[in-house]
């Protein structure tokens, strides 16, 4: 990256109120990030600050400043949850202090895997003390993504240290891995404000994707549309903004009252607000007591907080030190992305308590006596594969779980975009996980053998109960699954590798059946048409065809398939059976018909009841024949 260049690379401040953590950011930048009147008057930050840090390699850096009063642990959570690194801040004259530990436990539970600390106001204390307090800092960090990391002393107000720390900065965010530029846009909002003449700025750090001027976005959870009518990074106006960058954007079309703090703005179709979200919840050891079921808490993902329920899905409580899966209930809706990290709190007295990962945005409530481990079995998979960066572990669970799942629905479920999952599922099925049908939805190779078992115990149960037949039509067939008959006529399509059973036509049939060559409906067909004839439009129904074509009650669901096969006749209804010449004079009658065609002007012309007509005119619809404006319908062919 050249000199002067802006790199996709937050830190963030952390530590306990009063040990410099501002001085420290206007050392490094030579800017004040505490802007608030009351800021100034009480010397303590309240509010989120943010500064560009141009560092010894000539790249430029953002550093989010964070609060470190406990009253303010909300604001805090909310300018750590988009860092890459933390410079956690220590002060000589203190030591380690509560909310030195508190902030570092939130940063393990939002991910945080990188970062310094640094021993401000050395100027305070003797070399003993600094020495100590050294040793605080190393116990402290025993166990966490911050042991064994470099720790400075300097002095804020002198400047003694600083190029050194700057140096390790610079360090420090070279040795970070940048984040995917791949994917949706996503950035949760933590600043929103209004610039004359501009309109609504939103500010954040961009968790995914990247944005341009003119690029159509999504408020959310409102739902609202806008669009980006400029994009900024530090005061600058640059053509596209990327993942890992604090970028201001101005949006059109959007109110100030219409979006803050805790929204977020995105690629419009592929997030969704959601109250209920499938987690997997991770207790700290220090935790003071367990988290119980229906147990209320206070939710902080991306900049937002919510007041939740944790709904378990196996023991009735989760101990301190213990994770498991979980969904969370939300008194709002959040829009929030697969893979965010969050912190929970003990509604009152506040207090951290875990936190964990978001699997899934949506939940449903598990049902069943085997409701719960299913839902549980089925999170902690999930979580597996994200911990181990796996997606296509990931979607090959989400596939399992659903047996069959269209890839719209898939690339929803698990917010990848539709060329990501094409990529996977390419692989996924080459390995034989699953099988993909024509590139719109895709099934487990365990559904697809259920299945196929299914299909051929159909096939076998209606040839032995239908030998004349030919094969069982594919729209009876299909009821075997829950797909439509073009999407299963797809996927039969696909299973038939076995070469198990034929698709002929609509029907199918299991490859070593034959029909009977005798045609035992022969007569009775012949009859049936001399009596539908002489009646007419006065079609006969279910009930009357045995005494009418002398069959027994048990043959007479056999003998409408064979006319139905044969093309005889058709069952509509789901009652009268049409034969297909009366059909043809129906047919006729609609095109002599003068006046409008409707029920009662078809009953008159055919002297019929209306049970008798509506049926037809129906069917008639179904075959796209005629369509139905109100009460009249249009011939169409």
């Amino acid at each position: 990256m050249d000199n002067g260049a802006e790199i996709p690379f937050v830190l963030g401040t952390a530590g306990h109120i009063d040990h410099g953590k501002t001085a420290l950011v206007r050392a490094l930048t030579g800017i004040d990030c505490d802007l608030l009147e009351e800021e100034k008057r009480r010397g303590i930050t309240i509010e989120l600050g943010f500064a560009p840090c141009l560092l010894p390699s000539g790249k430029t850096m953002s550093i989010v400043d964070v609060p470190g009063h406990e009253r303010f642990i909300r604001q805090m959570v909310a300018g750590s949850a988009g860092i890459d690194a933390v410079m956690l801040v220590v002060a000589a004259d203190e030591g380690v202090m509560p909310q030195t530990r508190e902030h570092l436990d939130i940063l393990t539970l939002l991910g945080v895997s990188s970062g310094l600390v640094v021993i401000n106001k050395a100027d305070l204390a003797d070399p003993e003390i600094l020495e100590l307090v050294q040793s605080e800092i190393e116990e402290l960090t025993q166990g966490t993504f911050l042991v064994g990391c470099p720790v400075l002393r300097v002095s804020a107000t002198r400047g003694t240290g600083i190029d050194a720390l700057r140096g390790a900065l610079d360090a420090l965010a070279a040795s970070v891995k940048p984040r995917s530029r791949e994917g949706d846009f996503l950035m949760p909002v933590d600043r929103v404000f209004s610039v004359t003449g501009f309109g609504t700025v939103v500010t954040g750090t961009i968790y995914r994707g990247s944005v341009r001027e003119g690029d159509s976005l999504m408020a959310m959870p409102q739902g609202i549309a806008t669009r980006a009518r400029s994009v900024q990074v530090h005061g600058k106006t640059i053509p596209e903004a990327f993942a890992g960058q604090r970028t201001a954007i101005n949006l059109a079309s959007l109110g100030l009252d219409q979006i803050a703090r805790g929204d977020v703005v995105c690629t419009p179709g592929r997030f969704q607000a959601s109250r209920r979200l499938n987690v997997f919840l991770q207790l700290l050891k220090n935790a003071p007591s367990p988290v119980k079921h229906w147990q209320r808490v206070r939710l902080h993902v991306g900049t937002s907080d919510v007041i939740a329920r944790v709904f378990l899905l196996g023991n009735p409580e989760i101990l301190p030190g213990e994770g498991a899966s979980a969904q969370l209930y939300l008194e709002n809706p959040l829009a929030t992305s697969v893979g965010d990290r969050f912190v929970i709190r003990f509604y009152s007295p506040l207090r951290t308590i875990g936190g964990g990962t978001v699997l899934l945005t949506e939940a449903k409530r598990p049902r069943g006596r085997d409701g719960k481990p299913r839902v549980a079995h089925f999170l902690r998979e999930l979580h597996s594969h994200l911990e181990a960066h796996d997606p296509a572990g990931f979607l090959d669970t989400i596939i399992s779980e659903a047996g069959c799942i269209s890839h719209e629905d898939l690339a929803k479920r698990a917010q990848m975009t539709p060329n990501q999952i094409a990529s996977i599922l390419a692989i996924l099925e080459k390995s034989g996980r699953v099988v993909v049908v024509q590139n719109a939805f895709c099934c487990s190779r365990e559904y697809a053998n259920i299945l196929l078992e299914r299909i051929e115990k159909k096939l076998a149960d209606f040839h032995a109960s239908f030998a004349e037949s030919s094969g069982m039509p594919l729209e009876e067939l299909a009821a075997v699954s829950s797909l439509d008959a073009k999407a299963f006529r797809a996927l039969a399509d696909s299973l038939r590798a076995r070469e198990s059973f034929l698709i002929e036509g609509n029907r199918a049939r299991l490859a070593s059946f034959e029909p009977t060559r005798a045609d035992p409906f022969a007569d009775h067909a012949k009859r049936f048409r001399e009596l539908a004839l002489d009646r007419g439009y006065d079609l006969p129904s279910l009930t009357e065809l045995p005494e009418l074509v002398a069959l027994n009650r048990n043959e007479t669901s056999r003998f409408v398939a064979y006319l139905k096969e044969r093309g005889l006749a058709s069952l509509i209804g789901e009652e009268l059976i049409l034969l297909a010449e009366v059909e043809r004079r129906y047919y006729d009658l609609l095109h002599a018909l003068t006046g409008d065609v409707t029920v009662a002007s078809v009953r008159d012309a055919t002297q019929t009841s209306r049970k008798k007509v509506l049926p037809v005119l129906e069917y008639f619809d179904s075959r796209q024949i005629t369509r139905r404006t109100g009460d009249k319908r249009i011939l169409i062919k």
